[in-house]
């Protein structure tokens, strides 16, 4: 009788030791690095493509089915926005305030440029596409969001215009090859639907006097 209690408990103590440790989804894990922030979140269920103004007066043109996240602290230290879905980025340059769209499996970070992330949850890959600019493409791994966001020595694919890098979920691979035929989300031959964040008046002009025209010959 006491080996058979001693050899319970050592089962016991190896099965707790050995207990592998619980899953933190990206989500998860974007929320406990702006502990005590509120966000903003859009998505777009329509069938037309639509337009989110950042408080930067960087635009992004978010496509059907997409989601986008961001914190208060956007603009405070970094440009941070979480992405599920498909958009267009034309970010406003500011070297001093890097950009960087957190997906479920990779980073993408520029100052100031022009590019698509189409990283929906049920595809096998995750795309970022480069119409103008540079871009960084980090793999996340394990690696701590503010390692992402405060380190620049991290291993990452640059990609320049009509480059693109695909991250293969199965493989767990990112492959850096040229776009032959690039195409964009725009908003031509469609209805624009506009969403400002926290975006100043003047922006807000700026981007529909784009949008529609107003004032140009």
């Amino acid at each position: 009788p006491i080996l058979v209690f001693v050899g319970l408990g050592y089962l016991i103590y190896t099965a707790k030791h050995h207990q592998s440790a619980p899953v933190v989804s990206f989500d998860q894990k974007l929320d406990l690095s702006h502990q005590d922030e509120s966000f903003v979140e859009t998505t777009n269920p329509n069938k037309r493509n639509k337009i989110v103004v950042l408080p930067d007066g960087s635009t992004i043109i978010l496509q059907k089915g997409s989601r986008l996240k961001y914190f208060d602290s956007y603009n405070d230290h970094n440009r941070e926005v979480y992405l599920s879905g498909e958009a267009f980025f034309e970010v406003v340059k500011n070297p001093k305030k890097p950009f960087l769209v957190f997906t479920k499996d990779i980073v993408t970070k520029v100052l100031g440029t022009s590019f698509t992330v189409r990283a929906f949850e049920t595809d096998k890959e995750v795309k970022v596409m480069v119409k103008t600019g540079k871009v960084n493409v980090i793999q996340q791994k394990n690696l701590n969001i503010k390692d992402i966001t405060d380190k620049s020595n991290i291993e990452a694919i640059s990609l320049t215009a009509n480059q693109q890098a695909t991250y293969q979920r199965e493989e767990h691979k990112l492959v850096k090859a040229e776009l032959v035929k690039p195409q964009f989300l725009s908003m031509e031959n469609n209805d624009h639907l506009f969403t400002f964040k926290s975006t100043p008046i003047a922006e807000v002009f700026v981007q529909l006097s784009h949008a529609y025209e107003i004032g140009r010959a």
